[in-house]
């Protein structure tokens, strides 16, 4: 008994005399923000006093009851003299410090690939990453980590986690480009040590950085927010407390598949950031925030429609309704072969743009951004703002292939100076036609023989936009639209009608072969009809629902065009696809099989709660039985029911 109350003090003892430490975020080479209030934190012994002196200041506060303190340093004027951050116990011993510290501008660098990836990742910048020496411009890197609750502790990528970082060789060639380019201009134009923090996922959906009740809030589809909030909790929660400037954001092409979400989610995702660094930094209530719309690549992207990535573009437009925002437009910087454009200078310089207006520099920081449109019997006169010193076209080269600068490739897409590209327009009928665009005075006229009574009017409107539209000042003009349309599933999903439960024109009804491991079908009963059930937990992993083709005449490709039709109660949401036994030898999913599974289509549930019916037309079916003796397959992700599968000729 007295060993037990022995090691329970020992325990307790050293629950409670624990070393002072400094937040994982304050390290060596670090730059702290000029002008205004700064936050300095970390943990120590309960209830002990804890004294910071920085740049002339002394500081103190009592750590709280579970060791945690914080204290405010007065606002302070920019720096380039390397200074030493003390933080004291006043236990003699107990002394943390970190050296070579800077007082400029920080900003927090986010988004997915195109801000993530270093320099060492793009051929045509290597070289001249190693003609960097810029040691006022200081960054560090935040660990890819995906949790699901938030986190207190800054966890900085490995090895890098000693020290903040000078941008010159050797650090440079892990730095972001469009990061780098970002400070560089800064710390020429406004003479200002720049500090940044990349905290930034490639491939990353937007709610993946959004606090969970906040998209929550927003009762959007299962698609829209999956896996929110696991990014945010890990790689930007840590962070709240510290003091920026503010965000610099490229990010949306992995939300292409779901552009109507993307409205809602850009905008809370500004607000929610904003609400959460106000808490201990009340005067970032209107926190800057700098978005770079998404850069043109390739004419569809994963079979999506031609405009997917457009209304992606509009949604980031649209920020700009938030104060304090601004965004930079890559029109005219996209390569068609590669999602990761080369060009990055220009996208950091535009970027700056926008940090120099907060500083009162008497810069345009944008290209024409659409005001208002007007209607003058058969033609659209499109009016904007950020016109500069006016507007003009200019000659807009992209490359085709990757790799290659737009000016040594023979094959580059080519938009002439000589005629403004890029503007359609549409009567009541809503089906947008090319338009004929030119510049008068301060605005442009846009007509179409195709449309008398024009109704609203596009520009730049497909995911590979070909537009030349620019201010004087050689800023792009962002792709807009004038109409308010609703935003069309651009998956191109089918959505079933209403089934009457008839069966008499549907064909023959397929063989179910059962549930096994993969499939994890249940039997269930919806609106008085027994169907199946793909089995509920399965975190999102495909689940299969194979089915065999009974009537031999359609086998074996004697019959390579049928109807499918799957009959379903709609409940929930998300997409099933319908996967088929093709002739297609291009198709290697299964790689032994090519031409199995080829996807014949994809279903959109809408949550209705009655039973459906969705048909599907396949023009090449083989129906060889090649995988696990089946011939279709129901694909899905989440909770789908279904009663039966039928085919015909068609």
């Amino acid at each position: 008994m007295r060993i037990c109350c022995y090691l329970f003090i020992l325990t307790l003892a050293a629950s409670v005399c624990a070393d002072l430490q400094l937040n994982g975020i304050f390290k060596d080479n670090m730059v702290l923000q000029r002008d205004q209030r700064v936050s300095i934190y970390g943990s120590a012994t309960p209830s002990s006093k804890v004294t910071v002196t920085f740049n002339g200041q002394k500081k103190s506060v009592y750590a709280d009851n579970s060791g945690n303190w914080e204290l405010k340093l007065d606002p302070m004027k920019k720096s380039f003299d390397p200074q030493k951050l003390v933080a004291d116990s006043g236990q003699g011993k107990e002394q943390v410090a970190i050296s070579n510290v800077l007082v400029g501008d920080v900003w927090l660098c986010g988004g997915q690939s195109n801000m993530e990836h270093w320099f060492e990742t793009y051929p045509l910048l290597k070289e001249k990453a190693k003609e960097i020496n810029n040691p006022d411009i200081r960054s560090v890197i935040m660990e890819r980590r995906e949790v699901d609750r938030p986190e207190e502790a800054v966890i900085l990528k490995k090895p890098f986690t000693g020290a903040w970082h000078e941008a010159r060789e050797p650090w440079v060639m892990p730095l972001s480009p469009t990061a780098y380019y970002f400070a560089a201009k800064l710390r020429c134009d406004l003479d200002v040590p720049v500090g940044l923090i990349i905290s930034a996922v490639g491939g990353s959906q937007i709610q993946r950085w959004m606090p969970l009740e906040v998209v929550n809030g927003l009762n959007l589809d299962s698609e829209s927010s999956d896996g929110t909030g696991v990014l945010y909790n890990a790689m930007i929660h840590p962070l709240r407390k510290f003091t920026i400037k503010g965000v610099i954001w490229y990010q949306g092409e992995s939300n292409g598949r779901i552009p109507h979400s993307y409205y809602a989610l850009s905008q809370e995702h500004i607000k929610s950031w904003r609400q959460i660094w106000a808490r201990n930094n009340p005067h970032l209530i209107n926190m800057p925030f700098f978005t770079v719309q998404i850069a043109p690549f390739q004419t569809t992207v994963d079979g999506l429609a031609s405009d997917a990535w457009a209304y992606i573009r509009d949604a980031q437009l649209k920020t700009l309704s938030l104060p304090n925002t601004g965004l930079v437009v890559t029109t005219d910087l996209g390569e068609y072969a590669d999602i990761h454009p080369q060009d990055k200078q220009p996208v950091g310089e535009r970027l700056a743009l926008w940090a120099e207006k907060l500083e009162g520099r008497a810069v345009v920081p944008s290209g024409p951004l659409l005001k208002k449109a007007i209607v003058d019997g058969n033609k659209i006169h499109i009016y904007f703002s950020y016109v500069g010193s006016g507007l003009e076209t200019r000659r807009v080269t992209m490359s085709s292939r990757k790799n290659v600068w737009a000016k040594d490739d023979p094959d580059a897409y080519v938009v002439p100076a000589e005629e403004l590209a890029g503007f359609t327009l549409c009567g009541a009928d809503m089906k947008f036609v090319p338009a004929v665009a030119k510049v008068i005075g301060d605005y442009v006229e846009v007509t179409s023989r195709d449309v008398s009574n024009p109704v609203a009017a596009r520009y730049g409107w497909s995911t590979f936009p070909l537009c030349n539209l620019y201010n004087k000042e050689g800023l792009p003009a962002s792709p807009f639209r004038s109409d308010d349309f609703p935003v069309p599933d651009v998956q191109g999903r089918t959505v079933g009608t209403a089934w009457d439960g008839s069966d008499t024109v549907l064909g023959n009804a397929l063989e179910f072969t059962g549930s096994t491991a993969e499939t994890a079908w249940q039997k269930i009963t919806e609106d008085g009809r027994q169907g199946f059930e793909a089995a509920l937990g399965q975190d999102n992993k495909s689940r299969y629902a194979y089915y065999k083709i009974t009537d031999q005449s359609l086998r074996s490709g004697k019959c390579p065009q049928v109807v499918l039709s799957v009959i379903y109660f709609d409940r929930g949401d998300g997409t099933v696809a319908i996967q088929y036994d093709s002739s297609d030898k291009n198709i290697l999913v299964v790689k032994e099989n090519p031409g199995a599974w080829k996807n014949g289509g994809n279903l959109k549930l809408e949550n209705t709660l009655i039973w459906k019916k969705a048909e599907f037309t396949i023009t090449d079916a083989l129906f060889d039985g090649r995988c696990n003796g089946a011939d279709i397959r129901l694909n899905c992700a989440k909770s789908f029911v279904f009663l039966k599968l039928y085919c015909r000729k068609r």
